[in-house]
């Protein structure tokens, strides 16, 4: 006889219970989870997800946050980001003493189209960081920096092997894209771990690598192309280098954006809890065997969950898609960004004008039949080794004025802080003297609180005198003292700060007429009890310390004094230069003028940075992107129509129209020193 099968239950039916036999259940399985785990209490099951609220609470502790790191690990940091910053510009120049052997390999008809590959290299450099400086503050700069660094090694290696022009300058454009995180992202990094009153000397280090980088490059190429003739061992060079500061950035550096960091510390706290979750269910067998089944991951589950890590959801493509455009934004919208990008692509432009053209000034060309006469433009006749060391005079500018801005840029800037923004006398002050007014002026403040409880007290005498009779309760008196309305005046009792209460007490307002003096209780902390008890009661009133030290804040536009000079100091480094070029003095006279520029370039390129990065917090990163993209294109475009421009106009005329246009942006730091806090305020940039 065939029996029916029958359906497994996943557990047996319960059998009804009364009252007391279901609260002995409930409390032995009570008893028996708590059992399942020592750890827990009644309170405390079931675990639930993280709120809101929780998860806003979790924030940065000690060395988690990159601004509480020590100051070796913040130092280390920054020497990489500096050689990062230094290495890509050097691949930009290390070219330019090879120029002619490049001409001479692809049978090039112009000398021009012989330093396209320096040129497109510049534009690479500009454009990457519109690409990069924003996934930097979505993913973190730690991966940026560590996969464009082995993607500008592998375009720099192809880059030597190229079989053909326009292949070379490809592969030159998009090794300078990707060797543009150092240049543009070092600035945000810096920011991102020290505070605007320590960040001036690591400014200082880092911002000295791209433009000591093409000097540097330029030297060592003309030595390494006078010894191999050949202008593919320069790029190898390039390529061994940028190796070494690649497996120097996967060592030893550290993710330093704050936000990516508090994500990452928030995720695992969200995650971990969730596993908390689950194994606190397993082990209280809170999930039946069917729902366990139910809930096993499927391939296709597995492979939607591996698939949503590389296709962002809608609020991910918002993000990308807001931080794509807002380099751009802050570009078109943003007059101070917009500004001081311009300028700096202008002293960038001079930078790399001068680079390339010191051979048509120093080296012979003889071996050049397509270069200009010695009638035309004067030339000193070196040899293609020696000519290298022309760029001496600028890189010297570079490092002295490297160094000033380290040692002096946080003490301008901390002296202005003291001095609220004055200058002038202050600037000159010994330290000395600025601790004694600093005590003066607290002692002052001492003086000032006495008064205050001072005049607090005579208030509260002076309204003891003067008993009130009325109402209490509606703190309305219309009973008159004294003879008319012509000697009556009004109170008004106005809140202070008591040091012994918790809160401030709102006004207690009321209206009383007196026929000798007028009672000012500006000072008198009047008590809530003040509706139940007269006035005449308060004899523990104390008095209120009004006087408070307003803590005095730093602003960007501290860091401008040192870009005014340097704006000064540029007309005067290119007159010197171009004249002494045209009517072919001693060479010192020409390299002296390098200097000056070199000095001035250092002094405006340092200070516009850390005022870029003090100013777009936490989007420094997109700002430096527009000032790298402005000084990318203009330092492209110099080189090809600087020579040009000298066969026309001569040395002098020429850097004569650069003296110029470079005074034009002279008024530039002072019209900000004065109305930059308020242009900020007006065109605040919200992301």
């Amino acid at each position: 006889m065939a029996t029916t099968p029958t359906i497994p239950t996943l557990s047996p039916p319960l059998p009804t219970l009364s009252r007391h036999q279901t609260e002995t259940h409930n409390r032995l399985a009570q008893d028996t989870l708590i059992s399942c785990n020592p750890l827990a209490t009644p309170s405390s099951l079931p675990l639930l997800p993280l709120t809101a609220q929780e998860i806003e609470s979790i924030q940065l502790i000690g060395a988690e946050d990159s601004r509480s790191w020590s100051h070796a690990k913040k130092w280390t940091t920054t020497v990489i980001i500096s050689l990062m910053g230094f290495i890509s510009p050097l691949g930009s120049s290390i070219l330019i003493p090879g120029t002619g052997f490049v001409d001479r390999s692809f049978s090039l008809d112009s000398r021009t189209l012989s330093i396209l590959p320096v040129s497109v290299f510049v534009v690479g450099l500009g454009i990457g960081p519109f690409i990069l400086a924003p996934c930097s503050e979505t993913v973190g700069r730690q991966p940026v920096y560590v996969v464009t660094s082995l993607i500008f090694v592998a375009f720099n290696l192809a880059s030597a092997f190229s079989p053909n022009f326009v292949g070379l300058n490809v592969l030159r454009l998009f090794a300078g894209a990707a060797g543009s995180t150092g240049p543009s992202l070092g600035a945000g990094s810096i920011g991102d771990m020290f505070s605007p009153s320590q960040r001036g000397r690591a400014q200082s280090l880092y911002g000295l690598g791209p433009l000591m980088g093409p000097v540097f490059g330029s030297i060592v190429g003309c030595f390494i192309a006078a010894a191999t003739k050949d202008w593919r061992w320069l790029l190898h060079t390039l390529t061994i280098l940028s190796a070494v500061v690649f497996i120097i950035t996967v060592l030893f550096l550290d993710e330093t954006y704050t936000p990516v960091l508090l994500g990452k510390k928030r995720e695992k706290a969200i995650q971990t809890r969730l596993l908390e979750i689950k194994q606190q269910q397993q082990q209280q067998h809170l999930i039946t065997q069917s729902l366990i089944i139910f809930l096993k991951p499927t391939f296709l589950t597995k492979f939607t969950n591996i698939t949503r890590k590389f296709w962002p959801c809608k609020n991910t493509v918002h993000k990308i898609k807001m931080a794509q455009s807002r380099p751009f934004r802050l570009l078109f919208t943003n007059p101070i960004c917009a500004i001081f990008s311009y300028y700096l692509g202008f002293c960038y432009g001079i930078v790399y004008l001068f680079i390339t053209q010191h051979p048509l000034l120093f080296q012979t060309r003889k071996d050049e039949p397509d270069a200009p006469s010695a009638q035309v433009l004067p030339t000193y006749n070196w040899s293609l080794g020696i000519s290298g060391l022309s760029y001496l005079g600028l890189g010297l500018g570079f490092l002295v004025a490297a160094f000033t801005n380290a040692f002096l840029q946080d003490e301008i800037y901390a002296r202005l802080v003291i001095a609220d923004g004055r200058l002038g006398w202050w600037l000159f002050k010994s330290q000395q003297e600025i601790q004694s007014i600093i005590q003066m002026d607290s002692s002052k403040n001492k003086n000032n609180k006495k008064k205050v409880a001072s005049n607090a007290r005579d208030d509260v005498e002076k309204v003891q005198q003067f008993p009130l009779n009325g109402s209490i309760g509606n703190h309305n008196h219309s009973k008159e003292i004294g003879n008319n309305d012509a000697n009556s005046s009004f109170g008004n009792v106005t809140p202070v700060f008591n040091p012994d209460m918790a809160t401030t007490i709102d006004t207690q307002t009321y209206t009383r007429k007196v026929d000798e003096e007028q009672v000012e209780p500006s000072t008198t902390l009047v008590s809530h009890s003040l509706a139940s008890t007269p006035i005449t009661s308060m004899t523990t009133i104390k008095a209120s310390q009004a006087a408070i030290v307003q803590t005095k804040k730093g602003r960007p536009e501290y860091r401008l004094p040192l870009c005014f000079i340097g704006m000064l100091i540029l007309p005067i480094g290119l007159l010197l230069f171009g004249w002494s070029a045209e009517y072919q003095t001693h060479f010192m006279i020409p390299l002296i003028g390098s200097f000056f520029v070199g000095c001035s370039t250092i002094l405006c390129f340092q200070t516009i940075l850390v005022y870029l990065v003090d100013t777009f917090v936490p989007y420094s990163a997109s700002a430096t992107a527009c000032a790298v993209l402005i000084r990318s294109i203009l330092a492209a475009a110099f080189p090809l129509f600087a020579e040009f421009m000298f066969q026309d106009l001569g040395y002098g005329k020429s850097c004569t129209l650069l003296a110029g246009i470079g005074l034009v942006g002279l008024p530039v730091p002072l019209v900000l020193y004065r109305y930059g806090e308020t242009l900020r305020n007006r065109f605040q940039f919200n992301g």
